[in-house]
């Protein structure tokens, strides 16, 4: 029989920005594929409850806080990754943030820092 490159399963799955939008549906869909999904974001509250979600379904997910515009948050997401649940092996790199409805021309040197800061 061939082998199906596609199986997830057992597979650990990080998606950043999940705690809403495209990040959840992601997460959900890895989940159902049989990856332990790690879901990070800023706002812990909505991760619990989508780490619930996943849980109701059958899957497996943890929650952690990432503020990826900080690299010491990153830094200790990443440690609390690898101590909860080992290695990733795949990356849903999803956070981002729009910037203030303005024309790009007038786009203020704060503004868009603050939006590469957090969509490198």
């Amino acid at each position: 029989m061939p082998t199906n490159y596609f199986n997830l399963n057992g597979k650990i799955a990080l998606v950043t920005g999940a705690s809403s939008g495209l990040g959840t549906h992601f997460a959900k869909v890895l989940a159902d594929e049989g990856c332990m999904v790690v879901l990070a974001a800023r706002r812990v509250d909505r991760l619990e409850r989508e780490v619930a979600a996943i849980g109701a379904a059958g899957g497996k997910a943890i929650a952690v806080a990432m503020d990826v515009s900080s690299p010491k948050s990153v830094a200790q997401a990443f440690e609390s990754i690898r101590e909860q649940v080992g290695a990733i092996d795949i990356l849903i790199n999803n956070a981002g943030i729009g910037s203030d409805p303005t024309r790009f021309l007038d786009t203020g040197e704060e503004e868009w820092h603050r939006v590469i800061d957090v969509n490198p």
